[in-house]
């Protein structure tokens, strides 16, 4: 009886636990810097387009309507921290890496994420970031996004 138990335990110790849920992020800055972007509205009918095609279970949405030129957006913190305590989370819904990060501290909390396997994707309209993209890719996107920043001011 006792050795059954055992077995039934390792067995359970065995099994990961079941990844199926996501996260939708969306910001539109209301500062020169996305007068390009898509508005907030546009990018959920995408993003949840993109959810229904997939068979996608959300969890939250976050929205956001302030600069990324710097860390401390408060609803990006409260996605980090869900992402940190919710292991069922598999990834990230957002309109391009840029509207997750625009900075470097940002940029890496999402690629670290993604690295150590938090988080197994993060889904854009155009592309899916997987844990190989977490550092070659996503760096030069990030790059990208920071030079987008310096050469605006």
């Amino acid at each position: 009886m006792i050795d059954m138990k055992i077995k039934e335990y390792k067995q359970m110790k065995d099994v990961k636990t079941i990844r199926d849920l996501y996260v939708i992020y969306v910001r539109k800055s209301s500062e020169s810097e996305d007068r390009q972007m898509e508005s907030i509205p546009a990018q959920l009918d995408v993003l949840h387009d993109i959810a229904k095609t997939k068979n996608l279970k959300i969890i939250k949405t976050f929205r956001e309507s302030q600069s990324a030129k710097k860390p401390g957006r408060p609803e990006f913190n409260k996605l980090v921290q869900l992402l940190d305590q919710n292991t069922r989370i598999k990834g990230i819904l957002a309109w391009k890496p840029n509207r997750l990060f625009r900075n470097p501290e940002d940029e890496g909390k999402i690629r670290q994420r993604l690295s150590d396997g938090r988080i197994e994707e993060i889904i854009t309209p155009s592309h899916v970031y997987k844990e190989g993209d977490s550092d070659f890719t996503m760096a030069v996107e990030g790059a990208q996004a920071q030079r987008f920043i310096r050469d605006l001011r």
